[in-house]
């Protein structure tokens, strides 16, 4: 994505990282324990992360795309994403 016609797709990468970076922040500042290996969230906490999260993945797919500017990612985008 390094051309301006190709701005969208790197801003609906970035939007995701960022998006999911931001969520799971949230689960590292609430304990001093390692999050989700000696400290769990509320299943509520817990329940909504996963929800954001699916939102935040599925937006750049969904109809809304085109009203948001994001772009379709490729499949290979997300090992990347894991990597990271």
């Amino acid at each position: 994505a390094n051309t301006v016609e190709m701005q969208t797709l790197f801003q609906s990468g970035w939007f995701i990282e960022g998006l999911l970076s931001q969520t799971l922040i949230v689960h590292m500042i609430r304990t001093r324990r390692i999050p989700f290996v000696q400290s769990r969230a509320a299943w509520p906490l817990f329940a909504m992360t996963l929800v954001v999260m699916a939102v935040g993945i599925a937006l750049p797919f969904s109809p809304l795309a085109s009203y948001l500017q994001l772009q379709a990612l490729p499949l290979s985008y997300f090992p990347w994403l894991v990597a990271i």
